[in-house]
């Protein structure tokens, strides 16, 4: 790399810093609403409402599944249902056609189990390889 180059990738080194999203907006009952992503626990489409389940309190809004989704850091969260999206690290117990989060079973379909499976698969394989390097 040439000494040109070298001192504007310095001048800009702004620009080359990854800051990962840590809160999410959105619109809930004429309100303009930031929540942080560790506390959603998981989002559900319940008619044209989109709730929003935090750990202190549920949120409404009338965002699509897909536009929230969107918003949401993808090794964080899936969509295991037409009408439901997970915070992966909130699972308590898989079950063979439900994730237990909190008390509740959130359904899974079958279209979105292979999607499911791999991410889980992803976070398996990382902290193997994390507990086998000790």
């Amino acid at each position: 790399m040439d000494k040109k180059m070298e001192k504007e990738l310095l001048r800009n080194k702004q620009l080359l810093i990854y800051k990962p999203v840590e809160s999410i907006c959105f619109i809930s009952k004429g309100r303009l609403e930031n929540i942080p992503m560790e506390s959603i626990v998981h989002i559900e489409k319940y008619g044209m409402e989109t709730r929003i389940h935090t750990v202190s309190r549920e949120y409404i809004t009338y965002h699509s599944l897909q536009e929230l989704l969107q918003e949401l850091p993808e090794n964080d969260f899936v969509r295991v249902h037409r009408s439901h999206i997970v915070s992966l690290d909130k699972v308590r117990r898989i079950e063979r056609y439900f994730l237990v989060i909190q008390n509740k079973r959130i359904p899974v379909s079958d279209y979105y189990k292979e999607l499911l499976k791999k991410k889980l698969g992803r976070i398996l394989e990382q902290q193997y390889r994390w507990f086998s390097s000790k």
